[in-house]
């Protein structure tokens, strides 16, 4: 009856103050129950500040809303970080908050960590230990309520002060046996985009890139909603090729920016790194819809449906971009699509008669195009081990030779391509090497081809070594020039 009457508690405060803004709680373990510390904090809260608290769990009736309206995953019982922060968002909570508990014997230790919605690292955190009557209900709950009253009176001095009811609140009774930990400062004063470029900018010339990001994410910590700094730490993370990191940073980007189309541009761009071409495609869609005359989604366009093997496609957007607008990281995906398609002298052309750029943008061209070269060869390569296969079932088969011929070609022309790149100075060591490998594709690429039109078993047994050989020297190529980075 009294746990009954409690979680009738924790839903009248949600009723009374609709109209205030939500506090996302989370407690983890037990899953799908509100526990008992649960309702003491929500109870605890929805009493001291002008918040309403919504509790992650199919009893809270507010969350189960929030899963109709698909404002919260239906079936997520232990939410991650992205989750709790996109529900918050969607939620318009200005804070989410996590709680831990951990029972020893009597003692009842537990950890509420409460977060700015778009922040990675907690704003505020409280270690807290209190002794309960191990199956003594009263006891337990009675415990629970001392710490919610704890949390409580120290966040109205600090994190909660602007969301005080204006109604007096009895301070905790240090008598119940709360054991505290110190609070971490938490910085106030938001860190300037460019000295933090600067600092950036040294750090990596030193080639202590982690330090570099470590400072970025501290940055963003402390400033959450400043969003030049998370659009350094973006641009810090891409160009230092850390493209997964930069993919989840976007995405709490969007979360409070969902109309910057840079960090959506930025999102696409990474997706394509790592060869997501579809979640790509997806959210071009959404910058289309936008944006629809932007010449830089047009360009994405292009570059999707490259990653595809939409040549057509993608040479159409391509040179609808350069009708418009000389852009030579374009016309350097352009060079790369007549390549694959099999026009050698075409790619060469292309490649050649790019406009000057200074060192920088000759570095930009360059990285643009070892990140598109690098998912045609992961096509190529999936394209020549499925010819192998098709070679060794049907031998002779005109079809298969029509095919590949057809990659045979792609290669000599991403042969053409990389064989007249502008390559900037500290990358001319991994270029080399990246050339070297892609003859020896080639290569390979010509004994497929007279393999499936001869069939012999010798044939197909040496095409696959080379095959195999030339992957591993473009892996080889990959690293040398992530090491110099």
């Amino acid at each position: 009856m009294l746990r009954q009457f409690l979680l009738g508690m924790l839903i009248l405060p949600g009723i009374a103050v609709a109209q205030e803004p939500a506090l996302l709680i989370h407690q983890k373990v037990p899953q799908d129950a509100v526990s008992d510390i649960a309702i003491a904090v929500s109870q605890e809260f929805s009493t001291v500040f002008t918040l309403n608290p919504i509790v992650w769990s199919y009893n809270d009736p507010q969350f189960r809303d929030a899963i109709y309206n698909r404002l919260a995953p239906e079936g997520v019982f232990e939410p991650t970080q992205e989750q709790m922060e996109a529900v918050a968002r969607a939620l318009k909570a200005p804070f989410w908050v996590t709680i831990i508990v951990k029972s020893e014997k009597d003692l009842l230790g537990t950890i509420i960590s409460v977060y700015r919605t778009g922040q990675r690292k907690p704003a505020w955190t409280k270690t807290l230990e209190t002794r309960a009557e191990v199956g003594g209900v009263n006891s337990r709950i009675q415990a629970e309520q001392a710490l919610a009253r704890s949390w409580g009176f120290e966040l109205r001095q600090n994190l909660f002060k602007d969301h005080v009811r204006k109604v007096a609140v009895p301070d905790p009774n240090p008598s119940e046996g709360t054991i505290t930990t110190p609070d971490p400062v938490t910085p106030t004063v938001a860190p300037d985009a460019g000295a933090l470029l600067s600092q950036v900018d040294a750090l990596i010339a030193a080639k202590q890139s982690a330090e570099a990001v470590t400072v970025l994410w501290e940055a963003v910590d402390q400033a959450p909603n400043e969003l030049p700094i998370r659009k350094l730490l973006i641009d810090t993370l891409i160009r230092l090729g850390k493209n997964n990191e930069a993919v989840d940073e976007c995405r709490r980007a969007l979360l409070i920016w969902p109309g910057e189309q840079s960090f959506r541009l930025a999102h696409i761009r990474c997706l394509l790194a790592l060869g997501e071409a579809d979640r790509a495609a997806e959210e071009l869609q959404e910058a289309q819809a936008r944006n629809p005359d932007s010449l830089e989604i047009l360009e994405l366009k292009g570059n999707v449906a490259l990653l595809r093997g939409l040549y057509q496609q993608a040479r159409e957007a391509f040179m609808t971009v350069l009708s418009r607008e000389s852009k030579p990281a374009v016309q350097a995906s352009l060079a790369v699509t007549v390549g694959l398609e099999g026009d050698t002298a075409e790619a060469r052309r292309l490649m050649s008669t790019m406009p000057p750029t200074d060192d920088a943008g000759t570095a930009d061209v360059y990285t643009r195009l070892v990140a598109v070269s690098r998912r045609a060869i992961d096509r190529l390569a999936a394209e020549l081990r499925e010819v192998l296969r098709l070679g060794r079932l049907q031998p002779g088969n005109q079809a298969v030779v029509n095919r590949a011929q057809r990659v045979f070609k792609s290669c000599e022309g991403l042969d053409g391509v990389l064989e007249t790149a502008r390559v900037p100075e500290n990358h001319r060591q991994s270029h080399e090497q990246r050339v070297l490998a892609q003859k020896l594709l080639t290569q390979a690429a010509a004994e497929i081809f007279s393999f499936t039109r001869s069939g012999n078993p010798e044939t197909g047994d040496e095409a696959t070594i080379s095959l195999g050989e030339a992957l591993r020297a473009y892996t080889d190529a990959e690293k040398a020039f992530d090491n110099e980075k």
